[in-house]
């Protein structure tokens, strides 16, 4: 059917548009930053971002988490070789619920990443 028009879509949507962001500069340690200023080179910054899957659950009509992704975004200001990427650092999703097929999981996850990354 048509995702983008469906209402569990506009909802993933609306509940993305509504997490604020951050811009974060880290050095991973003074050894790191030791090697960086000895090139020259500046430091990464990125944007980091979360990206959450919400399902009500139809008895009780609680909202649960049933995806989470974890991404760094590169801007065009960073240095290579990270200029203008993004880094997915961690995905991870609930077990199925009772009455949910594979598939539909398996496509609306796949919708969500694919989606994400257009």
């Amino acid at each position: 059917s048509d995702l983008p028009g469906h209402p569990l879509a506009r909802h993933l949507t609306a509940m993305v548009q509504a997490i604020t962001t951050n811009t974060t500069v880290k050095v991973v340690a003074d050894t790191m930053k030791r090697s960086l200023q000895s090139t020259n080179m500046p430091p990464f910054s990125y944007r980091s971002r979360c990206i959450f899957a919400i399902r009500s659950i139809p008895d009780t009509g609680d909202e649960v988490i049933i995806f989470g992704m974890y991404v760094r975004e590169f801007g065009p200001d960073s240095p290579t070789p990270n200029r203008g990427r993004v880094h997915i650092e961690t995905i991870d999703s609930t077990a199925l619920f009772a009455g949910e097929a594979p598939e539909e999981r398996q496509y609306t996850l796949t919708a969500i990443v694919g989606g994400y990354l257009d």
